[in-house]
């Protein structure tokens, strides 16, 4: 159930005025009441101890009780943005009470609304399955509210013990996201990516509070707050736009760079306006022709000019693209550049300072130290170096070069105080440093994605980052910096060269099912009695696992790897053949060479093999499906340069014969299923194993293509079918050949009746959504995922449903058949 579904009529009906009135006050009423018990001036019967002590009892029960109430309600009536500071409150006038355990209860509430914020606002309901799922094993609300977990769910994955020091993971983007900077009071977070918009969104509570659009451009890789907060400056494409943040309006475009602005920046007193550029140039805007002296700095706007601006001064020395720049405190400009250099420039003058050179590499960011008496940067120097420079000698003074970075560096910056660094990796990895000493503080935690950008807080208390996986993080500073143990996720622990047998042997006694690269699982499936579950990865590993309890039982090698050799074929597609006896203990795999294999679950030999010389040498293999016998294999080709189109081909594995189908397929990676008995072939126009950005291009061009139906021995097209929905991502025939089944509907195929009248049927699990963000249960959105749980590769079977989430770990879920009794359960 969404929010924005709900009648506004019916929620008055169901929350009166004054009930509302109460969800949003009575925090407030209860603080001043309690200010007023405690006047030593005020004539009262009762010690003020007493009633303090009384109302922090009466508070405590009444939040155990109703705590997911409350919530539910403020987010339907439109006010959960104001929940976090309500609990701030409670947390201020409760903070000393030595007799209750409501001090740690509104600590982690806390927690737990920033990290679903966006959820509850959106899905109400959702407090109670998805919230209580997801929270960590502690969470002192999760274990109160266990009474409330949801009937239809009997196992799900395993969470953290402890909240770690992410504090919310922020989501809206449509794609990659570039930049992210703070506000300078702290109570903003702007960002902008890979699309036209610059977001903006509530430092205390998450909340997208504004766009801004950029309807002259695709991407904005640079934004930057004045000093006085009022304006904001976007680089793009050859342009630099200033705008006011206020009123959310463009007041001037800068152009003069001959190709991409990558980084822009304003000086600490807001005169300079200064942008870096792949033409090798840093330009240098005055904003006082902008809009009046001191306006940018904190005075007045006069008035924007409609004339063209011309840079006042051009910065010139680099030999390459200037990808980086930042200033310090006393107004010193640094720019960082692919030629391998950091220059420093007084913009008063326009005159080149220092030269500190790298041996070789690019470099890509640079950050001063608070007092401006050091310089750092990151450049790709092999693995990825950080070198720190003192700023009065060009001495280097450090250098953070670790053979045990999962990543290489991207981004840095300095905290207020300069007491620490943040550097992100390009794996996704955030790590803290302690920036006196250089030692490693602590691994914040990941990203899905490369990690773009990181930012520190004007109080020092947050982190923010921005990713390549369309999200930005926020995360707890100071509590991080508190840790004295450097401490590192346990997938991080598992380094190259361990084999495969090691790193399996390592999974015993885990309750869940886990992979050590969170991109490496292509395909999973159950077996026909959902007992075990096979995953294929993109080295050529086969792993069987039990279903029961998660341990690895059999490790298969594609076929004609050697260690010598390095032979690595990514396997497409895997299935357990269907039927009884000795039929159920095969299970069949394709990889990308063509090799089709048979093997025996049950010792773990292999059966067969045959090799098919799958589409001419100048087309790229994209799709794969195989016939439920193993027989029979379809392909989905696209040309070198065409990512638009592919053709389908269909192969007798037996013979290793193969003709074309469907000679050009307006999708380049559609997706396709056998019928039961593998005389029919289903194509969709979508493919499940894409990345979402290339999803929801898919989704939005492909919308009335239809679902169509060939005959494999004549390759005929039997039937043509027209989806009432457009973002399904799974096709598949039903048991009895009859139907066919998507994540959001059943189609019937002629003469067969439509789904209406077939009754009551099992549930059908998938996951669904532009990022896979939602289990569905026969067309509804059932339980919301978090992004560390979602994942590109899932399979269901009976009452399961497996996904490979981004962290590495195939996480089972196991519904009851309390499903079956509806939405009203969602």
């Amino acid at each position: 159930m969404r929010r924005r579904d709900l009648a506004q009529a019916e929620i008055g009906e169901r929350l009166p005025k004054y009930v509302q009135y109460a969800c949003r006050y009575w925090v407030h009423h209860l603080k001043h009441s309690l200010a007023l018990a405690s006047n030593p001036d005020a004539d009262r019967e009762h010690n003020h101890e007493d009633i303090y002590d009384e109302n922090t009892d009466l508070i405590y029960t009444f939040l155990r009780e109703h705590f997911l109430h409350w919530l539910e309600a403020l987010s339907l009536i439109g006010y959960l943005s104001e929940c976090v500071s309500l609990i701030d409150t409670l947390c201020l006038v409760f903070d000393k009470s030595k007799i209750s355990d409501l001090p740690l209860f509104l600590h982690d509430a806390k927690r737990l609304i920033l990290q679903n914020w966006q959820i509850i606002n959106e899905a109400p309901l959702q407090a109670y399955s998805s919230v209580l799922i997801f929270a960590p094993q502690t969470s002192i609300v999760r274990d109160i509210f266990q009474k409330d977990l949801p009937k239809w769910i009997c196992k799900f994955p395993e969470t953290p013990k402890f909240w770690g020091g992410l504090l919310q993971r922020l989501e809206g983007h449509d794609g990659e996201v570039l930049r992210v900077v703070f506000s300078p009071d702290g109570k903003q977070l702007a960002s902008c990516g890979r699309e036209s918009k610059i977001r903006f969104w509530s430092v205390e509570t998450g909340e997208q509070i504004k766009t801004l659009e950029d309807i002259d451009c695709s991407a904005i890789y640079g934004i930057a707050f004045s000093p006085s907060g009022k304006y904001l400056a976007s680089s793009s494409r050859f342009m630099v736009k200033l705008w006011d943040v206020v009123l959310g309006q463009h007041l001037k475009s800068f152009r003069g760079h001959d190709l991409f602005v990558m980084d822009i920046a304003f000086s600490p007193d807001g005169k300079w306006l200064t942008s870096a550029s792949e033409d090798n140039e840093i330009r240098l805007w005055d904003t006082d022709m902008v809009i009046g002296r001191g306006a940018v700095g904190g005075g007045q706007q006069v008035g924007a000019t409609e004339h063209e601006i011309e840079a006042a001064m051009v910065l010139q020395g680099h030999e390459d693209s200037v990808l980086a720049i930042a200033y310090s405190r006393d107004g010193i400009l640094a720019s960082g550049s692919d030629d391998g250099t950091v220059r420093l420039w007084d913009p008063t003058t326009g005159k080149q300072t220092q030269l500190f050179e790298w041996r070789t590499g690019v470099v890509k960011a640079v950050a001063f130290s608070p007092d401006g008496k050091q310089i750092a940067s990151v450049a790709s120097v092999g693995g990825g170096e950080v070198w720190v420079w003192a700023v009065a000698t060009g001495q280097r003074v450090q250098a953070l070069s670790r053979e045990d970075w999962s990543g290489r560096p991207k981004a840095l910056a300095f905290s207020p105080d300069g007491g620490a660094l943040v550097l992100a990796l390009d794996d996704g990895t955030i790590e803290l440093y302690n920036a006196k000493t250089w030692q490693e503080i602590k691994v914040l935690g990941k990203h899905s994605w490369a990690v773009n950008a990181v930012a520190f807080s004007p109080d020092g208390k947050l982190i923010a980052s921005a990713s390549d996986d369309y999200t930005i993080g926020l995360w707890d500073a100071v509590r991080e910096q508190r840790m004295s143990v450097v401490e590192r996720p346990v997938s991080e622990q598992s380094m190259e060269p361990k084999t495969t047998e090691q790193r399996l042997g390592a999974l015993e006694g885990r309750p869940t099912m886990w992979w050590w690269d969170p991109t490496a699982v292509t395909k999973i499936a159950f077996s026909s009695d959902c007992g075990k579950l096979a995953s294929g990865s993109r080295d050529g590993d086969i792993i069987l696992w039990d279903v029961a309890t998660g341990q690895p039982l059999r490790h298969f090698k594609a076929p004609g790897y050697t260690p010598t050799s390095k032979r690595i074929e990514e396997i497409k597609e895997i299935a357990f053949l269907p039927g009884n006896g000795q039929s159920a203990r095969l299970l069949a795999s394709a990889s990308g060479d063509g090799t089709v294999s048979m093997w025996d679950v049950t010792t773990g030999k292999l059966i067969s093999m045959e090799v098919l010389a799958l589409g001419p040498k100048n087309r790229y293999f994209s799709a794969i499906a195989l016939s439920p016998d193993a027989k029979r294999l379809a392909a989905a080709f696209r040309g070198r340069y065409d990512f638009a189109t592919s053709s389908i081909e269909l192969y007798d594995v037996a013979k290793g014969a193969g003709r074309i189908l469907i000679g050009r397929y307006p999708i380049s990676t559609p997706g396709m299923a056998f019928s039961p008995d593998g005389e029919y072939l289903a194509i969709a126009p979508w493919e499940k194993h894409v990345y979402s950005r290339d999803v929801r291009e898919g989704l939005k061009n492909n919308a009335k293509t239809p679902i169509t139906v060939w005959e494999v021995a004549t390759g005929r097209e039997s039937h043509r079918l027209e989806p009432q929905t457009s973002n399904s991502r799974h096709i598949g025939f039903s048991s009895d050949g009859r139907y066919l089944e998507t994540d959001r509907e059943i189609l019937a195929i002629p003469p067969n009746p439509p789904p209406s009248q077939l009754g009551p049927r099992k549930p059908r699990i998938h996951v669904t959504g532009a990022d896979e963000e939602w289990i569905t249960v026969n067309d509804q959105d059932f339980l919301w995922l978090p992004p560390d749980y979602r994942g590109e590769v899932s399979a269901s079977g009976g009452e399961f449903l497996a996904i490979a989430n981004k962290t590495g770990a195939i996480n089972l879920f196991e519904f009851t058949d309390e499903l079956q009794r509806g939405p009203s359960y969602i």
